[in-house]
């Protein structure tokens, strides 16, 4: 890969939330010379030139004053912002004014979209981010929903690139082909067709609405199998497996319905090429799911995708009635008449998926954002 996209002397300082273990890659693509991370909610990173700069401020309202004195320092000649988030728009006001003080240009990227239910939260930093948006040097959007979001709020003169939003697993194919003998025999698997979730059990995640259409699915070989838990990130979310173990029960569904828990990332594929299809029922909550990445992570081992208009990556991974559907959110009949299409011919639909998934890697993310940076002058 071609890294020459700064002179010798400068850097990139790169200011994100987290380091989660889906970004860790393609941070790592970045030259350890030529750019510096910090981040504002998290302590650990494996990444050697990181830093946690902390916050002052009630609850998720914060500012983090300490970034002030890397956007002083001369080595820095670029600034990637955080996300344009409510709750990052006090740190987004500062680091854009000192940046425009210093004449230094400033990407922003994101993954935020207009959600059908925009919070009065939402209306204020959107009024607050115009400027900001509109002041950037480059922009760049995870998919086509943040592109319209970016457009709305004073990107419209913009050239905004689309950086592939990207996961994938890496794992070890003795210990997968173990896992998965292991799984169908604790779940009695055999001649079943497997829906499959990964995900948090939250409710902006619609888990109810996905067992609502399994009860409409008369076919006692099609089973669900839902892996993970409840607020694993910890972003306040309440945990609803009590809640939907009642519904299960409720529903009659004990012999068709199976909370896995929370799996190791590096065994998910295990429960990946077990499954049939992967379902995604997100709904919109007060907010909808910025992007979804195990979607991603699904089509790469060839699955099929039914999800929700509620998902952000929707309109630029899953193809109706090619690799699978988008349905209206909150809706567990057309939840259920795309699960027993996609069924019909899922193979052939999985296959779809990975043409797709192709050009959703780490290495192409990180093409589009030197690209940007290069461009800047």
């Amino acid at each position: 890969m071609n890294n020459d996209f700064l002179d010798d002397k400068s850097k990139i300082l790169f200011i994100a939330n987290k380091c989660p273990h889906y970004r860790l890659t393609f941070f790592k693509l970045f030259p350890k010379d030529k750019i510096d991370f910090i981040f504002t909610e998290e302590s650990k990173t494996q990444l050697p030139n990181s830093f946690l700069v902390k916050g002052q401020g009630v609850n998720k309202l914060k500012i983090h004053l300490g970034i002030i004195k890397f956007l002083f320092k001369k080595k820095y000649s670029k600034v990637v912002l955080l996300p344009p988030d409510p709750a990052q728009l006090l740190d987004n006001i500062l680091i854009s004014f000192i940046c425009k003080l210093q004449g230094k240009p400033y990407v922003l990227w994101t993954e935020r979209w207009d959600y059908k239910e925009q919070q009065l939260k939402d209306k204020i930093s959107n009024f607050f981010y115009y400027p900001i948006i509109a002041g950037a040097h480059k922009l760049i959007a995870a998919g086509q929903k943040s592109k319209e979001f970016l457009n709305k709020n004073g990107g419209t003169k913009k050239d905004i690139i689309i950086s592939p939003n990207t996961s994938t697993i890496d794992y070890n194919r003795k210990e997968i082909d173990y896992f998965k003998k292991e799984i169908k025999k604790k779940y009695s698997l055999k001649d079943k067709k497997i829906i499959l979730y990964v995900g948090r059990i939250i409710k902006i995640k619609g888990l109810n609405y996905l067992i609502d259409a399994l009860v409409k699915i008369k076919d006692k070989d099609i089973i669900l199998l839902i892996v993970g838990g409840g607020d694993f990130y910890k972003l306040g979310e309440k945990d609803l497996t009590k809640e939907i173990v009642v519904q299960i029960k409720d529903r009659h569904l004990e012999q068709r319905v199976f909370i896995v828990g929370e799996a190791a990332h590096n065994l998910l594929p295990a429960y990946f090429e077990l499954a049939n299809i992967f379902i995604y029922p997100s709904i919109t909550n007060k907010r909808g799911d910025a992007w979804g990445l195990a979607i991603n992570e699904a089509m790469q081992f060839g699955l099929p995708i039914v999800t929700t208009d509620a998902v952000g990556c929707g309109p630029d991974l899953v193809k109706d009635n090619y690799n699978g559907f988008i349905v209206p959110e909150k809706n567990s009949e057309e939840l259920k008449n795309a699960i027993l299409k996609v069924l019909s011919k899922d193979k052939e639909m999985g296959i779809n998926s990975k043409k797709i998934i192709e050009n959703y890697s780490y290495e192409k993310m990180y093409l589009s954002f030197i690209s940007s940076f290069r461009d800047i002058k």
